[in-house]
C-alpha cells in the first residue's frame, strides 16, 4: 500500500521458484554448489513470468501493471524489495541485491525502474485519489474524524497575501480590513485556513473553486486600533485544509518550507498589511 493508502500494488509470478538447500547467499555458496553436484534436482531453479499491478484503491482501477520474465533469480528478489518514495512513486529494483554479499556477484540495485503513480492516476481520472482510510481518532474541531494524512495530489497551496480597507460610506474613515490569502486550487472543495492576522487566531472557511481563489477575513478597524499601534500588521499563514467526507485532509502546512523529493519548493507564506494608520481607522 502506499502511505496514504491510496494505491495498492499487487505482486503474481507464474513459473519454478525452487530455492536451494545451503545458507544465504544462496547463489554460488560453496554448500549450494556440493549439492547441486550430488543432488542435481535439489538445485536453485527461476524460470518464468512476472506482474506487478498498481491499483487505484477507490475506485479497483488498474493504473500501472509493470510484466516480464525472471531467470536464475526469485521474483522476491526484485518484487519484494519495491517501497514508494515520496509518496507518488513506486520504485522496483531490475538487479537483485544480496543482503549477505558472500559471493563474487556484484551489488545490485544499480538499475531501478520508477513508476510515477500520481501522474497514472491523473491520466487515468484518478487525480483526487484520496482514499477510505481507518481514521485515527475522534478528536478533530468538527463532528468529522481527523484524517491525519497527507493527500498525493497536492490540491490547494497558498500563494500570496493581499489587503484592501474597507471604508465607512461617502467617508475616508477606514472601518475595517479586508485581509486575503489567494489560493491555487486543484480540487475544489470547502477549505479552511487558520492563521494569525494583527497578533490573534482567526480561521476562515471558504468554498473554492478549481484555479486561483481567495480566503478573506474582515479584520474590524476597532480591533487594529486596540492593537495601540500603527500598520502594517503581520500575518502569518497556518494549515490549509480541505473538508472531506470523513474529515479534514491536509492540503497545505507552511511548516513544510521544501519538497525535495516531489521536483518543487514551498516557501513559507506570512508577511504584513499595507500601512494603516490609527489616525484613519474608526472609532468603536
Amino acid at each position: 500500500m502506499s502511505p496514504s493508502r491510496s494505491w495498492e500494488a499487487e505482486y503474481t509470478w507464474s513459473g519454478t521458484v525452487r530455492d536451494p538447500v545451503g545458507p544465504p547467499s544462496y547463489a554460488s555458496s560453496i554448500a549450494d554448489r556440493m549439492m547441486d553436484w550430488i543432488f542435481p534436482w535439489t538445485a536453485a531453479r527461476y524460470e518464468g513470468h512476472y506482474w506487478t499491478d498498481i491499483y487505484d484503491v477507490r475506485s479497483g482501477k488498474r493504473l500501472i501493471q509493470i510484466r516480464g520474465v525472471f531467470h536464475r533469480e526469485s521474483p522476491a528478489g526484485f518484487q519484494g524489495r519495491a517501497n514508494w518514495f515520496a509518496s507518488r512513486f513506486y520504485v522496483m529494483p531490475l538487479e537483485a541485491n544480496e543482503e549477505i554479499p558472500l559471493t563474487l556477484r556484484p551489488e545490485g540495485m544499480r538499475r531501478l525502474l520508477i513508476c510515477d503513480v500520481q501522474a497514472a492516476a491523473t491520466a487515468k481520472g484518478e487525480s483526487d485519489s484520496i482514499n477510505p482510510v481507518t481514521p485515527l481518532g475522534k478528536y478533530s474541531r468538527s463532528s468529522y474524524q481527523t484524517r491525519l494524512l497527507e493527500p498525493e495530489t497536492q490540491e490547494a497551496k497558498i500563494v500570496g497575501l493581499h489587503d484592501e480597507p474597507v471604508f465607512r460610506p461617502n467617508t475616508n474613515t477606514i472601518e475595517g480590513v479586508n485581509v486575503s490569502a489567494a489560493a491555487e486550487v486543484r480540487v475544489p472543495a470547502e477549505y479552511t485556513l487558520d492563521w494569525e492576522v494583527a497578533g490573534t487566531q482567526n480561521r476562515v472557511i471558504t468554498y473554492l473553486s478549481s484555479g486561483i481563489g481567495d480566503l478573506t477575513l474582515l479584520v474590524p478597524a476597532a480591533r487594529l486600533r486596540a492593537l495601540g499601534v500603527n500598520g502594517p500588521y503581520r500575518i502569518k499563514i497556518g494549515r490549509l485544509t480541505r473538508q472531506a467526507g470523513d474529515g479534514e485532509v491536509l492540503s497545505f502546512d507552511p511548516a513544510i518550507t521544501a519538497l525535495i523529493d516531489l521536483g518543487f519548493s514551498i516557501e513559507p507564506i506570512n508577511g504584513t498589511t499595507r500601512a494603516y494608520s490609527l489616525a484613519d481607522l474608526s472609532e468603536p
